[in-house]
């Protein structure tokens, strides 16, 4: 995410003006907190602009390369430290949503585990993409003896939406009391390159595709879960 945008002074002909400066991560993220009603209660914000959850001590990343922080939710006003999400998303140059990230902090039962809170939120995904096939993760995050990491579960989705084929990724973690969940949907399950658009803007979008698999992967390690 870009935290300042300066004009380039010309060496020749007339002084450029100086481009309007793009709000930083702290600036965007903190006005985001300031709409959430009691939002300064539940989260504290860090001069990187990620978001400190306080009962659980774990965080909402403040930036993720080619996505934004759109919104903050709470989903449980009884108790609204309990159960509350981070939305992300990429945008198209003009401006659409093509790719959505939400990390959930939520507080488990007395019964919760990791077992149940996966099966639980995968459920709720193949509930909610009827005719969704689950796939393999797109990542793996390994211990030091080279298998995947048993303090989470993941899993990849193939969904359709609008009659296109998408990835869901769903990653799951649980740090007694709470639940950490990232939930991520993108296009395709690969990195597709369209080279009639030109080498430059295929590469380009190469590598904003790439950030539809990594990000959720960034979001879910900076939540600062694994190893609590």
């Amino acid at each position: 995410m870009l935290k300042g945008m300066f004009a380039v002074l010309l060496a020749m002909g007339p002084p450029a003006v100086a481009a309007e400066e793009l709000p930083s991560a702290y600036e965007k993220n903190k006005a985001l907190l300031g709409r959430l009603q009691d939002g300064t209660t539940i989260f504290t914000i860090e001069q990187n602009g990620s978001l400190t959850h306080i009962q659980s001590g774990l965080v909402c990343t403040g930036t993720l390369k080619d996505y934004s922080l759109e919104a903050i939710y709470i989903f449980n006003e009884a108790d609204p430290a309990d159960d509350v999400g981070c939305d992300y998303a990429r945008r198209s140059d003009e401006g659409n949503i093509v790719s959505k990230l939400t990390v959930f902090f939520v507080k488990g039962g007395q019964d919760t585990n990791l077992d149940t809170a996966f099966s639980h939120y995968r459920n709720e995904v193949l509930r909610a993409s009827p005719g969704a096939t689950p796939t393999s993760s797109q990542l793996h995050i390994k211990d030091e003896t080279g298998v995947d990491n048993p303090a989470y579960k993941s899993s990849g989705f193939t969904i359709a939406l609008n009659g296109e084929p998408y990835h869901s990724e769903l990653i799951v973690e649980f740090v007694k009391p709470w639940i950490v969940e990232v939930r991520s949907t993108y296009k395709n399950d690969s990195i597709h390159v369209d080279m009639s658009k030109g080498k430059e803007a295929a590469l380009a979008d190469a590598l904003r595709q790439k950030s539809d698999i990594t990000n959720p992967y960034i979001a879910f390690l900076d939540s600062k879960a694994l190893g609590k």
